[in-house]
């Protein structure tokens, strides 16, 4: 769906102008998650070669930075 242009917005009611840019706001909100999903996903191991939902993207990154941790702590109890 294509915006509005000024002049399709000023024959618009309140109502439906603030309907209409809720809805605009909404697109925006959820394209920019979209990115930061997307961003997340690619930091995961393998994360480029699999589709994953929202929840599977935190719950692998979650897991991913308990390994890192984990794996961090090994490395400084070796060179103590």
């Amino acid at each position: 769906e294509e915006e509005l242009d000024e002049h399709q917005l000023s024959l618009m009611g309140a109502q439906e102008q603030l309907k209409y840019s809720h809805k605009l706001a909404e697109r925006k909100r959820r394209r920019e998650m979209k990115v930061v999903f997307d961003a997340l996903r690619l930091e995961l191991p393998n994360g480029a070669d699999q589709r994953l939902s929202k929840w599977e993207i935190l719950s692998k990154m979650v897991d991913y930075l308990d390994s890192l941790e984990a794996r961090r702590q090994a490395l400084l109890s070796r060179h103590q």
